[in-house]
Parts: C-alpha cells; structure tokens; sequence
C-alpha cells in the first residue's frame, strides 16, 4: 500500500513512539523511496478477493516484519492514545471494529482510501485513517475527519518466496 502523494514520504511500516521501546506505532516512513512492509487483508467473509465495503483485519506480513523485540505482533487495532485514536500493533485496550477499503472517487479507479469503523458506532459511522505528524517529525496513521491518506496497492513480493 502506497500513498498516492509521495513526495515527502514513503510506504507504511512500524515504529517507536512516545515511550514504546518496540515498534508497534503504524506509520508511514519519512524515506519516500522505501515501499513500507507488505499487508495481509483478511475479511471474516472468507470471499476469494477483496472487495470495497467488506469488512477487514489488517495485519504485515510476518515474513516482511523483523522482531527487533521477540515475537512481534503484525495484526493493526486501533487504540486511544495521547488524545488520538492511532493505528497500532497493540494487543490491549483497544476499540472493537473493523477496517475497510472504500474507493477515492469514481474518477480516480486506482485510488483507494482505508477507514475503520468501530463496532460501537452509531449509524455505522466509519473514520477515514490518515496522517497526523507528531512533535518528533513521525507519520503516524491515525482516524481523521475528511482528511484520509489516498493510498494504491501494488502487489507485494516477499523476499522469502
């Protein structure tokens, strides 16, 4: 998954936030060259593709994913943190609900956007996921109000195949 604007940044990858010693913060990485790690999609539909509007689990790659603390987990979860809610790879408190792919708009086919949509909503209200730079320069995704990263996918090849 690529952002469709990449002039300043690259793809999505982990990293160290706040006071985390491991990276479990999903951001998008400063280096415009560097494609990020590779994404799993999962939907609970068992469907044999992945469609817009279906709901999804969002986790890396493990082959792509380098534990730098042990067993890392890869699966994305929404969590409430320092006044945001982020995208992380934490295992703990963090919000019930579901990812989903939603096309940009009809004009622009390859362009998609991601959204979570919590499972507690009302009206089934999804929130677009995109980019909030903190204090220390980090691109951190984040659910934002009418401001979504505008993202492509490429096929991922793993080093390991």
């Amino acid at each position: 998954m690529l952002p469709v604007m990449r002039g300043k940044s690259g793809g999505i990858e982990g990293n160290s936030t706040g006071k985390e010693i491991c990276p479990l913060t999903v951001v998008q990485s400063p280096n415009k060259h560097n494609k990020g790690i590779g994404l799993v999609f999962k939907s609970p539909l068992h469907a044999l593709f992945i469609a817009e509007g279906y709901p999804l689990s969002i986790k890396f790659d493990s082959f792509a994913v380098i534990p730098l603390c042990g067993v890392m987990p890869t699966k994305w979860a929404i969590v409430e943190r320092e006044g945001l809610q982020a995208v992380t790879l934490a295992a703990r408190d963090t919000v019930d609900g579901w990812f989903n792919i939603e096309r940009v708009s009809r004009e622009y086919n390859d362009y998609y956007k991601l959204v979570f949509c919590p499972q507690e909503a009302e009206d089934n209200k999804c929130e677009d996921i995109g980019i909030q730079i903190d204090n220390d320069g980090i691109r951190r995704l984040v659910l934002s109000k009418n401001k979504p990263l505008v993202v492509e996918f490429q096929k991922f090849r793993s080093s390991t195949a």
